[in-house]
């Protein structure tokens, strides 16, 4: 089954509101600007803003009679109802791994630090992306940096240490 721009953007707003919804429900912190539902209210009017986007770009493509999902300036080939080819190996292996790195999150956060695992987790990815090794541990050391900037330093959220905590 295919879902063209229009439903995939049609269904997007109405879960970003429901967030932004459950997330105003978070507690307030007192003497703070934000509070926990700040970052899933970013969130939730960010895949919103993408929702009413992706919806506008199916009703272009839909009114100029484009197939849906096809790149600009490309016709219709006329066969809208061609299955869609089965998932290959690679499409897989990056599904698992991204529910891999989820459950070592959830399971091994608190054991292993947020800093080694968020390191070890783009490492990986970069790597099975195809990115040169420099390039990859160039990219998850920086942004392994720059999150801890973000949410440690700036925000304030107290990220598991693991065996880190001595160091930071």
């Amino acid at each position: 089954m295919r879902v063209g721009d229009l439903g995939l953007g049609a269904g997007l707003v109405p879960l970003a509101l429901a967030v932004l919804w459950y997330s105003r429900g978070f507690p307030r912190i007192e003497g703070q600007f934000y509070g926990p539902g700040f970052f899933p209210g970013i969130v939730a009017a960010a895949l919103a803003v993408c929702g009413l986007l992706l919806a506008a770009r199916g009703l272009r493509e839909r009114a100029r009679g484009a197939a849906p999902g096809a790149p600009d300036g490309d016709e219709p080939d006329g066969d809208e109802t061609a299955p869609v080819a089965p998932a290959t190996r690679r499409g897989l292996v990056s599904v698992a791994l991204a529910f891999a790195a989820t459950l070592a999150f959830l399971f091994a956060g608190g054991t292993l630090g947020f800093h080694l695992l968020t390191f070890a987790t783009l490492l990986v990815f970069y790597l099975w992306l195809r990115q040169g090794p420099l390039w990859s541990l160039g990219l998850a050391a920086g942004l392994t940096l720059a999150f801890d900037l973000l949410f440690r330093m700036m925000l304030k959220v107290p990220l598991p240490l693991g065996p880190l905590a001595g160091v930071i």
